[in-house]
């Protein structure tokens, strides 16, 4: 297959899809909160994982945060289209306009994650995943509370 990027993640002319799983966690719930990030490209192949302490935040809080961080790193690849999985199920529905954001700090959160996927150059979808499914940037995000941030680009 074509190569999509290049080492820097730009794209070199053909479509970049990308596929992220996001999670966030809260120890105390606000507590010591962090995210975790998994983007593989279309055909599964890794390209980046994101594991980041945010300092003290709720669970719902470190969510929005991790898809603010995916929705960034898709802008900057420069992908041509997006799909989001996401265990959390307010984040989803928030992101998606089925649910109302009633709490003003994710209120925030939502405007600037709506700001980023507006600019993106193609189609975003979000998906919820069972929490099974999302064993990957839930070890990440717990990676982050244990052992500081780390970025791992493949």
């Amino acid at each position: 297959a074509a190569r999509t990027r290049g080492a820097g993640g730009e794209r070199t002319g053909a479509r970049l899809e990308l596929v992220i799983n996001v999670d966030g966690a809260s120890r105390g719930n606000p507590g010591a909160a962090a995210y975790g990030v998994t983007i593989r490209d279309g055909a599964g192949g890794k390209v980046k994982d994101i594991a980041k302490s945010i300092g003290f935040a709720t669970c719902n809080e470190a969510e929005w945060r991790a898809c603010i961080s995916a929705l960034n790193a898709a802008f900057e690849m420069r992908a041509t289209k997006v799909t989001i999985r996401c265990d959390s199920k307010l984040v989803v529905e928030q992101l998606t306009g089925k649910w109302k954001v009633n709490k003003e700090n994710l209120r925030v959160l939502h405007r600037e994650a709506k700001s980023i996927a507006n600019r993106l150059e193609g189609p975003l979808e979000m998906q919820w995943v069972a929490r099974a499914e999302n064993s990957a940037a839930d070890s990440l995000a717990n990676y982050a509370l244990d052992s500081g941030d780390r970025t791992w680009e493949f």
